[in-house]
C-alpha cells in the first residue's frame, strides 16, 4: 500500500490510516460469536445465549478491541513501509470526511533522528588520567566503615565516651528566657565526629587566623598577638595530629576546646583567635571547608571513573573499527 508521511515539524510525523468498515464489522462479529459459546447469561445455558444478548452485554468492548487491533496492524505495516523508526506510542484520532465504506484514523509520532557515523578510524579521544592514592583509598574505606557501623544501647548510668552515638533533649535559652529554634528532642550525635570534622579542616594548618588577607588576622595583629597565636595553633596542631590533645566534651564544641588550650600556652592572646568573627562565622566557615575537601575527594572518584569508562570506550571503538573494516 502507498503510504503518506506528513512531516510536521522537527521529528513529528503523521500518517492517515484507512480501515474497510466491512472488515471491522466482520471480525466484530466474528469475535461475539467465538464470546457466545462460553458466555454465561441468567436464563439461558451456557453456550446458548442469543447473539442479540451477547452484543448487547460485548458489543461496544469487542468492538474497541477489534479497532485497537485493526487500527495498531496497519499502522505497524505503514511505518515499515516508509522505513520509519518509530520513538514511542502514536497518538491515534478519528478523522472525519472519511469515504463510504471507510474509517479513518490519523496517526501523529515521532521518529529517531538519523544520526550517520562517520570514520572514527581517525578520530583522537583525550586520554584524562589521575592518580588515586593510598590515602584516598584509605579515607573511602573509613567513611564506608562509618556509614555501615551500628550502635548498641548501654546503661545510663555508664556515661558517654568519644565515638558513643547519643540521644538527647536539650532547649536553649537567652537570659533564662527559651529563644525559637532552640528546642529538640530525640536529637542524635556522634560525640567525636565534630572533633574528626575539625581535625580534617585543620588538616595541619592554621587556617583561620594565619591568613594575613582575612579581616581577623588585621584585627588580632592590632594587639600585636598574631605571631603568639600561630607560634600556639602550631603547637596544638602537633598535639592533635599526635593524639596528645585532651578534648574536653564539657565544652561547647571544638572552638572552645581549641581555645581554651592555646590560651594555656600563650596567655590572653589565644582568647583572641576569634577576634573579628563570630562562633557562627567560624561553624559557616568549617562547613565550607569540609565540604570544599569533602568535594576534592569526589572529584578524584569521578576522574577514576571516566578513565575506566574511557578504558571500555576504546575498547569498544577498536572493535567497531574492526566490524566496519569487515563489512567492506
Amino acid at each position: 500500500m502507498a503510504v503518506q508521511v506528513e512531516t510536521l515539524e522537527k521529528l513529528e510525523r503523521r500518517i492517515t490510516i484507512m480501515l474497510a468498515a466491512d472488515n471491522v464489522n466482520g471480525e466484530v462479529e466474528s469475535r461475539l460469536k467465538k464470546l457466545s459459546r462460553t458466555v454465561k447469561a441468567d436464563g439461558f445455558r451456557p453456550g446458548k445465549v442469543p447473539m442479540s444478548v451477547v452484543a448487547q452485554r460485548y458489543g461496544y468492548s469487542v468492538h474497541y478491541e477489534v479497532m485497537n487491533d485493526k487500527v495498531g496492524q496497519v499502522f505497524n505495516e505503514a511505518v515499515n513501509e516508509a522505513k520509519l523508526r518509530v520513538a514511542g506510542s502514536p497518538k491515534i484520532t478519528e478523522k472525519e470526511g472519511a469515504p463510504e465504506g471507510q474509517v479513518a484514523f490519523d496517526a501523529t509520532f515521532e521518529v529517531y533522528p538519523e544520526v550517520k557515523l562517520g570514520d572514527i578510524g581517525t578520530a583522537e579521544v583525550e586520554r584524562v588520567s589521575t592518580e588515586v592514592t593510598e590515602a584516598a583509598i584509605d579515607k573511602t574505606l573509613d567513611i564506608l566503615r562509618k556509614q555501615r557501623r551500628t550502635f548498641q544501647q548501654r546503661a545510663a548510668s555508664e556515661g558517654a565516651a568519644e565515638g558513643d552515638r547519643v540521644t538527647i533533649d536539650f532547649e536553649g535559652k537567652i537570659d533564662g528566657v527559651p529563644f525559637e529554634g532552640g528546642k529538640a528532642e530525640a536529637f542524635s550525635f556522634t560525640i567525636d565526629e565534630d572533633k574528626q570534622r575539625y581535625l580534617e579542616l585543620l588538616d595541619g594548618k592554621l587556617l583561620l587566623v594565619t591568613n594575613t588577607e582575612a579581616p581577623a588576622a588585621e584585627v588580632v595583629a592590632r594587639y600585636k598577638s598574631l605571631a603568639d597565636i600561630e607560634r600556639g595553633m602550631a603547637i596544638v596542631t602537633e598535639e592533635i595530629e599526635s593524639g596528645k590533645f585532651e578534648w574536653s566534651l564539657d565544652l561547647e564544641d571544638v572552638h572552645l576546646n581549641i581555645e581554651k588550650r592555646l590560651t594555656a600556652i600563650v596567655g590572653d592572646a589565644g582568647k583572641r583567635l576569634h577576634t573579628g568573627r563570630s562562633r557562627n562565622d567560624q561553624v559557616a566557615t568549617d562547613i565550607r571547608l569540609y565540604l570544599r575537601d569533602a568535594i576534592d575527594h569526589i572529584v578524584t572518584l569521578i576522574a577514576a571513573l571516566q578513565t575506566s569508562l574511557l578504558d571500555l570506550a576504546e575498547q569498544g571503538i577498536a572493535e567497531l573499527v574492526a566490524v566496519q573494516k569487515a563489512a567492506i
